[in-house]
């Protein structure tokens, strides 16, 4: 190599900017293709600017001049040892070209059977795994990739895969929750995964004070790499912004629109950026606050705080973290308000979450719904808003409201059984919705473990006993059976956990009471030891078997307790407790249970008092319940209003009312109150016979014969269809 190409032709004070390749390579003497080699493998300073089309290259001279002061001893000896075997190739070019020709068929294949490009679509998944450190700093230990993902997540076309999907795989696979993911292991769990479309690789490197941060994107299904990034930062000041053009560069990979990219980069240089440190422990808080471990959670956050007191969202995930640890308001309070003064300097999707945040925090909960909505409507797969938002409207008496955002959170976390298992159940109780539920609880079926039992028990004997929900709407009883008794088996197992045995005495419980199995529902509720609570449940067996001085006998134990159900006020007031009954009431109301929860059981106390005319309005208000709560207050209003009406002699309308009322049949075997239901129906029974509907009653007291077969013989409805049967045969005998 001559001395004139052994060194740039300027020298290092020459200022100016070069705007292309070809500036530059003329600058360095040195053709592109050998430039774009160098800045792969030599970090050669090279920057990009987006463009909608595509992106163009620029460099500064000085920093040019820097990097090749740095690296040309290496580089001249490694020009003169790749021209010494350029001679020597030339000497066996022709001896190949003859073989070249043979080898275009063979090569025109190769190139027909690489794999295409990865599909990947708008909100499609991507997972960030571990960045390699190659620096030797611990301060990029866990950093870049947890800062990659807040940039990355500012995108609307981009889902990054958040750390809860991840964990919930991991736990699949056996392994802690804090396991590192390296690339083998990303590309494993997006497999096991299912619907995660692409992985993220990185490694970070430094040559003198120059950082050089490289990203591959590889498609999992076979491992391939199909793009390759690098950007570069003098001094750790300017990693972020580095990873901020990697990051773009990587959105415009996957096919966002450029001009999105340039418009969401221009609102984040708005952003005050927090420091390396500080984001390394926010990173290392918000996972240890994601995994309940709250004390912990929050030295880190305080740390963060005190790196970059403005750290916006560091004092939002720090009152989360003092708040779930039950302290006191004027503790977390301060720290979320801070966040909200300073929701204004941040990205929209984090401003929308502060303020609904707040609002919770705070109590207002109606506020938080807006923020939320608008939150969703901009980023719908946002990593806490839908289930959060779902819980505010659970809270405001809405849980029908909730469903569609428990149904979502379940698709963005597959592999959770919790999020599935809730959205199932939503699916059945508040939208009447079985066909719909099935998928999620198959779904959360192949996911229970023995672990997730005793973490979730009630969950847990919810999913195994969909199957008995779908026999019995059926009007397989037998099968419906089967199911429950299998799951009964559960209370028998000697290595079930107490609180386990009482969540499955529970659920097991009702599912027998409303099958009529009145013994082997007093039996699953033996296990319950909140001896106020199982008294209430008892009082249920006692109502079913027609016993009303028994449901009286076990109401006095239940007024012993602190907390009481609509249940509790109805029977309450149908036992004369009138003043137990009122306590009950002002709970519910001080609980902010729905107001026409409330209504119907306040209908039933004054029906109770012999106070008609202030009965009849609560009750009606009490038949809304249906559509939006648990139903079982919706079915005893409906029974009381009909009964009312029957007295007054306006049939027509008592008809109507439990018409109404027996069009719950779906989910009222799976909510507990399949046995109020088929009182229900075995008074619209009695009313179809009053006005010479005979057919239409035969046929409602056949459904009730099969749906209780397997009854105790002391069952009251039972005993009921066997009196109407004994008449029926006396006065028509063969």
């Amino acid at each position: 190599m001559d001395n004139e190409q052994s060194q740039p032709p300027v020298s290092p004070e020459a200022a100016g900017r070069l705007e292309s390749w070809k500036e530059i390579a003329g600058y360095l003497k040195r053709d592109v293709r050998t430039l774009r080699r160098w800045e792969k493998n030599e970090g050669l300073p090279v920057h990009r600017h987006m463009h909608e089309k595509l992106p163009t290259v620029y460099a500064y001279k000085s920093e040019l001049d820097a990097w090749w002061n740095n690296r040309r001893p290496r580089l001249e000896a490694q020009e003169a040892k790749e021209t010494k075997e350029k001679s020597k190739r030339w000497l066996l070019a022709g001896a190949l070209a003859l073989a070249a020709v043979a080898a275009v068929t063979v090569g025109l294949g190769y190139w027909l059977a690489q794999p295409p490009p990865l599909a990947f679509e708008e909100r499609d998944w991507v997972l960030i795994a571990s960045f390699e450190n190659r620096t030797g700093e611990p301060l990029f230990d866990g950093t870049l990739e947890y800062a990659l993902e807040r940039e990355l997540s500012n995108s609307r076309f981009v889902n990054v895969v958040p750390r809860e999907r991840i964990v919930d795989t991991l736990q699949l696979m056996r392994k802690p929750p804090d396991t590192r993911v390296d690339a083998a292991l990303g590309r494993e769990i997006c497999l096991r995964d299912g619907g995660i479309r692409a992985l993220l690789t990185g490694r970070v490197e430094k040559l003198d004070t120059t950082y050089v941060l490289s990203a591959a994107l590889v498609n999992p299904a076979d491992g391939v790499t199909v793009a390759s990034f690098s950007e570069e930062a003098e001094g750790q000041k300017q990693v972020v912004p580095a990873l901020r053009r990697l990051s773009s560069q990587v959105r415009h990979a996957l096919g966002e629109n450029l001009a999105l990219i340039q418009e969401s980069n221009q609102k984040l240089e708005k952003v005050t950026t927090p420091s390396l440190r500080a984001l390394q422990l926010f990173s290392q808080g918000s996972l240890l606050k994601e995994q309940r471990q709250y004390k912990a959670a929050e030295e880190f956050l305080r740390e963060a705080i005190a790196e970059d007191p403005e750290f916006t969202s560091a004092h939002l995930w720090l009152a989360y973290a003092l708040m779930n640890q039950r302290r006191p308001k004027e503790e977390y309070l301060p720290h979320a308000e801070r966040a909200l003064e300073l929701s204004e300097s941040v990205t929209e999707h984090e401003r929308y979450f502060i303020r609904a945040s707040y609002y919770s925090f705070t109590g207002q909960y109606e506020k938080a719904v807006a923020p939320y909505e608008a939150l969703l409507l901009i980023y719908p797969d946002h990593r806490f808003a839908n289930g959060n938002l779902a819980s505010i409207y659970q809270q405001l008496g809405r849980p029908q409201e909730a469903v569609p955002y428990y149904v979502r959170h379940a698709e963005l976390r597959p592999n959770d059984f919790f999020t599935n298992a809730r959205a199932a159940v939503g699916l059945v109780i508040w939208q009447n919705n079985p066909a719909e539920a099935k998928p999620y609880f198959q779904r959360a079926l192949a996911l229970t473990s023995p672990e997730i039992v005793d973490q979730y028990p009630v969950w847990a004997a919810w999913t195994q006993l969909f199957p008995a929900h779908e026999h019995w709407y059926k009007g397989e009883v037998q099968e419906a059976l089967n199911e429950v008794t299998r799951v009964a088996e559960t209370l028998k197992s000697p290595g079930t956990k107490k609180r386990t045995r009482w969540d499955y005495g529970l659920v097991v419980g009702f599912f027998y009471l409303d099958l009529g199995k009145l013994r082997a529902a007093e039996e699953s509720f033996q296990h319950i030891s909140d001896t106020a609570f199982r008294h209430s449940l008892l009082a249920y067996i006692a109502l079913a078997r027609g016993d009303m001085p028994a449901v009286r006998e076990h109401m006095k134990h239940v007024a012993t307790r602190k907390v009481f159900g609509s249940g509790d006020a109805t029977l309450f007031a149908r036992t004369g407790l009138f003043a137990e009954a009122e306590r009950a009431i002002a709970y519910m109301e001080e609980k902010n249970r729905p107001e026409v929860a409330i209504a119907a059981v306040r209908g039933e106390l004054a029906l109770a008092r012999g106070q008609t005319a202030q009965a009849i309005p609560l009750l009606q208000k009490g038949l809304e319940v249906a559509p939006n709560f648990f139903f079982g207050p919706s079915l005893t209003a409906a029974e009381s209003l009909a009964d009312i009406w029957e007295r007054q002699g306006d049939l027509p309308r008592a008809i109507q009312v439990l018409e109404t009322a027996s069009q719950e049949k779906k989910r009222a075997f799976f909510g507990g109150d399949a046995y109020d239901w088929m009182r229900v129906q075995m008074g619209l029974a009695q009313l179809y016979r009053k006005v010479g509907r005979e057919q239409d009653a035969q046929k409602i007291e056949a459904e009730l014969r099969k749906l209780l077969a397997y009854a105790d013989p002391d069952h009251a409805l039972l005993r009921q269809l066997q009196a109407t049967e004994e008449v029926a045969v006396t006065q028509n005998p063969e």
